[in-house]
Formats: C-alpha cells, structure tokens, sequence
C-alpha cells in the first residue's frame, strides 16, 4: 500500500462520518517517522517551508496531523509528475546508436 493511499486512509479514520472531531497533534519524532527522515531532516523541511508550521503550546510543539498528511499528498504528486516529465524528456534510444 502506498503512503498516499494511507494517508488517505488515516484520514477518513480521523474524520469518518463526524464532522465535529478532534485535530490531532504530532510531535516531531512522529512526523519523522511519518517521513521515514531524520528528526533533523523533518526540522529542515519545516524551515524551508515544505512541512506546516508548528503549532506552539507553551513549551511544547506540535503538527496538524492533517496538515503533515496534506503536505504528504502534495509530496507524492509532485514526485509522481516530476518522475512523468523526465521520463518524457530521455531521449528514446534507437538500434544502431550509442
């Protein structure tokens, strides 16, 4: 099963049918497992704006689950079309041709 399919998945775990739900709220060491990354890396994703801003709560921070499942998404997409574009790029090689 691909990520994309369980986020989507989680997500219709979380909201299901009910709208009136509670948001839950991720820590860093969970979102980089999410990634299968590094704490470091998750942290560098956040500063150059590819994951979410934290949500802070005292002393505590904290991710939107949905909102790290969205930028997940977003992730796959982009990798989907950017593995379409340079497939569509390369030169087909034909007999008789180094």
């Amino acid at each position: 099963m691909t990520k994309l399919l369980k986020c989507n998945q989680a997500k219709e775990d979380l909201i299901g049918t009910n709208k009136n739900f509670v948001e839950r709220l991720i820590r860093d060491s969970e979102g980089a497992e999410l990634l299968s990354c590094s704490k470091a890396t998750w942290w560098r994703r956040v500063a150059d704006k590819t994951l979410p801003a934290p949500i802070k709560i005292g002393s505590m921070t904290r991710w939107k689950l949905s909102e790290v499942y969205s930028a997940i998404e977003s992730f796959e997409q982009k990798a989907v079309s950017d593995d379409s574009s340079v497939a569509a790029e390369r030169p087909s090689k034909r007999s008789g041709q180094a």
